[in-house]
């Protein structure tokens, strides 16, 4: 089977929903590649535990909204189906702390926290409590605030559920807002269709997409222009493999400096697992930005991978699944010190190497001990932390960076018609959830598009070495 469009966008999160939208405002026919299934709110799990309707492993016959990839040297945590890691993510919007990146996005931050419904979070939870005690031991009081969230909060029942599937139409998700009004327009969306190979045809691309997990049917998908933005992994996979990107692709690959650690109560009496997923921060320093991370009542999937850090190893029989959401505040920490990876194709899959990253962060380390005394519980990371030092992250960025791989209007050199969207272009750890960022780079780089037969006033690509965006 084959199709046509003007535009044809690979990915559906926060990158390539934009890019679907603006492009059909300017009137391009536009059609839509997602590995992942459709979901309405009743489709999602109630608990994580429900694994066909949360793990994204189509191999194994499991179609939810959560990948889940092991590197040599990295846990990578992603999110699947229409809307992309909006279906995941804690909602939160925060705008990366680089004062030269901020002013350059000003404009496109308020275009998207307008279209996402971003609302400062107006209650506080036990969570909440310990980390602003957290805090005051840390030095850094005056520094707690309750996050902006992309939640109605009219509607919100404070159940926890936001990275397990909002199943009450709570969160605004991507295809709510930016997929649902680009469809309207006429926007095509193909779920369940994973891009596998990427050529030049013509003047034009074919793209051959094949269904996740189930042999033969493959599709051909024809374009004159691709936007690329299947989030890093999946965007470095395709370039790869269809040899595309030039020598740079791959370099650059972050963590977001990031580490997971949680503090778990011995018994259930206070309930953490109420609120939003994420509903307040603090920076213990410049650098640093640690957050309070809930799962739902029930959802207690993610404590088989925890492991106490030393010192608590002997209550490790408290450390379990049984009520572990009601009983643990994860802490995510994240920094903008420079440090990174790189991300290499084997010829089957992808793996990594000449990493710097971090497998802990220090701050993170003395704040989870600091909450572990508050709520009388036990101090754990990632098991692959603890045992493995290797760091995870839900929020990795780079791989295709501008100035690099693509230029400033995220063209990829020497291939017109080709374009990336998403984490990949970002070239710095941003120190905070970069989803509001990347959305903002796609905001920035459509305004710049032509509307659809009229003459492209961005300069020719490949005309000169662009100036990369702020770092960091």
């Amino acid at each position: 089977m084959e199709h046509d469009y003007d535009v044809l966008v690979v990915g559906s999160g926060f990158g390539g929903s934009v890019a679907v939208l603006r492009a059909t405002e300017k009137g391009y026919r536009v059609g839509v590649l997602e590995a992942g299934r459709s979901f309405s709110p009743e489709d999602f799990p109630p608990t994580n535990w429900r694994l066909r309707r949360f793990l994204f492993m189509p191999r194994l016959g499991l179609r939810g909204i959560q990948r889940i990839t092991l590197l040599r040297d990295v846990l990578v945590l992603s999110g699947a189906g229409v809307g992309g890691g909006s279906l995941v993510y804690a909602g939160v919007l925060y705008e990366a702390l680089d004062p030269g990146l901020r002013e350059e996005l000003a404009p496109y931050y308020e275009i998207v926290r307008e279209m996402l419904g971003a609302a400062e979070v107006p209650f506080e939870t036990p969570a909440e409590d310990v980390l602003r005690r957290v805090a005051e031991r840390m030095g850094a009081a005056e520094t707690f605030r309750r996050t902006t969230v992309a939640v109605d909060f009219d509607t919100c029942v404070r159940c926890g559920g936001c990275m397990v599937g909002c199943r009450y139409g709570a969160k605004n998700t991507l295809d709510r807002n930016y997929l649902r009004l680009a469809e309207e327009r006429g926007a095509q969306i193909h779920a369940e269709r994973e891009a596998f190979l990427l050529r030049r045809a013509g003047g034009g691309w074919e793209v051959v997409a094949r269904r996740p997990g189930r042999p033969g049917g493959r599709e051909v998908f024809r374009a004159d222009q691709v936007v690329v933005a299947a989030g890093v992994l999946g965007t470095l996979k395709l370039l790869f493999r269809s040899g595309l990107g030039g020598p740079h692709l791959g370099e650059r690959v972050r963590t977001n400096s990031e580490s997971l650690v949680g503090s778990t109560a011995p018994r259930s009496n206070v309930d953490y697992s109420v609120g939003v997923a994420i509903g307040s921060s603090f920076f213990p320093n410049a650098d640093t930005h640690i957050e309070p991370v809930r799962y739902p009542r029930g959802s207690n999937l993610m404590a088989l991978l925890g492991f106490p850090l030393r010192g608590y190893a002997r209550r490790l029989r408290a450390f379990t699944p049984r009520r572990w959401s009601e009983r643990t505040v994860i802490l995510l920490a994240m920094q903008t010190l420079d440090n990174e990876l790189r991300v290499r194709w084997t010829g089957r899959r992808l793996t990594t190497s000449e990493r710097t990253a971090p497998a802990f962060v220090p701050e993170a380390r003395e704040a989870v001990r600091h909450a572990a005394e508050i709520m009388g519980g036990i101090a754990g990371a990632a098991v692959n932390e603890v045992l493995l030092r290797t760091p995870m992250t839900a929020h990795i960025l780079g791989g295709a960076c501008i100035g690099a791989v693509i230029d400033e209007h995220h063209r990829v050199f020497g291939q017109p018609g080709l374009h990336v969207l998403d984490g990949s272009t970002v070239s710095a750890n941003l120190g905070v959830n970069p989803s509001l960022t990347i959305a903002a780079l796609a905001e920035r780089a459509l305004a710049h598009w032509p509307s659809c037969g009229e003459p492209d006033s961005r300069p020719p690509l490949g005309s000169r070495v662009p100036t990369p965006l702020p770092r960091a």
